[in-house]
């Protein structure tokens, strides 16, 4: 939990490492753990937040002068409340926002959106050894970015049919069993971020790359 929400690890990244130190986990399983069960959290986020949650301030110097007032100090908690603030104060005028990024840990706020581009990339660095292996590349590819092109469709007509037709189309795509390891393992990563790759299936307006 410290290592994705406080230091930025994308959920990639923690199933190698579990992985690698030996502890047998799905990715399924590893994204419960994250997102699932964490309603006391919640909770004492929104207890703090909500004794400021109608105090508006009009000028810059107005907001400097409140941050002293309740003692918060450093430049990097400053910048972190201020930055809170702007993005509130965009949500509370009716701002949809939703950030887009290649995953990076700093970016994952809001309504996450990935890039696919850099979602392919793991299945573009497999070396296959073989020429089943070479096919399998092939075609989870080409899968891939089939089902790209069906969101960009999709974006410009939406339709509940034709979202229900990509997540499944997603799903056979991760759930299939290619005989090469590394594509395992990249398919595994796309299940992780599916939801971030889909957003735009439950927001239309949502930019894809």
């Amino acid at each position: 939990m410290h290592q994705y929400f406080a230091c930025g690890v994308t959920q990639p990244q923690l199933l190698e490492f579990l992985w690698d130190i030996g502890v047998s986990i799905s990715s399924g399983e590893l994204s419960n753990l994250i997102t699932k069960g964490h309603e006391s959290f919640h909770q004492e986020k929104d207890d703090l937040l909500a004794q400021y949650q109608d105090v508006h301030f009009l000028s810059e110097k107005a907001w400097k002068a409140f941050m002293n007032d309740i003692g918060l100090t450093g430049s990097r908690n400053r910048q972190r409340a201020s930055e809170a603030m702007l993005y509130g104060s965009l949500i509370s005028h009716g701002f949809n926002l939703v950030t887009f990024s290649d995953g990076a840990g700093q970016f994952n706020v809001f309504a996450h959106a990935q890039c696919w581009v850099h979602a392919a990339r793991p299945m573009e660095k497999v070396i296959p050894v073989n020429r089943q292996q070479v096919n399998a590349q092939y075609w989870c590819l080409s899968w891939f970015w089939n089902i790209y092109r069906d969101l960009k469709a999709f974006r410009e007509s939406p339709s509940g049919e034709k979202a229900a037709e990509i997540r499944v189309a997603f799903k056979s795509l991760i759930q299939t069993q290619t005989g090469c390891s590394g594509l395992q393992e990249a398919l595994a990563g796309l299940a992780v971020i599916e939801q971030e790759l889909l957003m735009v299936l439950d927001n239309p307006g949502t930019a894809s790359s």
